[in-house]
Parts: C-alpha cells; structure tokens; sequence
C-alpha cells in the first residue's frame, strides 16, 4: 500500500493579499488558504466594493465562484506569472492581462 502526496504548487503561491493600481483607485485581492477569497475595489471616486466568494486552482486555471443578488457565478482565469512578488493572469473570455504586486 502507498501513499500519494500532491501538494498544488500554485495554490500555496497564491495565498496572499495582492494590489495593483486602476484609473479609479485601487484593486485587492485576498486569497486565504481555506479557498475563500474577497476581492476588493476602493475607489475615491465611486465608493468602495467588496465580493467574497470561493476559489481553486487546476492545470493554471483559477476558478472563483462568489454570490451576486442571489445566483451564483464563476469567472476562470489563466495564470500568466506566478510567483512570490508577481501575478498576472487574465479571464479566459478576455485578452488584457491584470498585474497584481504581492502586499502580505
């Protein structure tokens, strides 16, 4: 009998606070290692929001899932760079790319 360990390389890298800088103010992105995320905008301008939800990482791919006046949604995303002070990944609708500075 054995055992087979598989430790998801990318999932440990994720977990953090993340930040970039937008037109409208600032983009953060929590991701924990329970799975949950909460993704934050704060903006001068407009106000700001906030979104919790779930995520998982398979094969590059990140797919979050999170509650919007009662339904539930899912957005994927294809990791670009991963790694201890940089990610960038993009929807797998869309072609821009989104770069996120490490912050915690």
């Amino acid at each position: 009998m054995g055992w087979l360990w598989y430790v998801n390389t990318d999932s440990n890298k994720i977990v953090g606070e993340w930040q970039r800088e937008v037109r409208i103010g600032k983009e953060i992105v929590i991701y924990n290692d329970d799975g949950t995320f909460e993704h934050k905008t704060i903006s001068p301008s407009f106000g700001d929001a906030s979104t919790k939800g779930e995520w998982e990482i398979k094969k590059g791919i990140i797919t979050t899932s999170f509650m919007w006046n009662g339904d539930k949604y899912y957005d994927r995303y294809e990791i670009i760079k991963l790694n201890s002070n940089d990610f960038i990944f993009k929807n797998v609708k869309e072609s821009n790319e989104r770069h996120f500075k490490r912050v915690k």
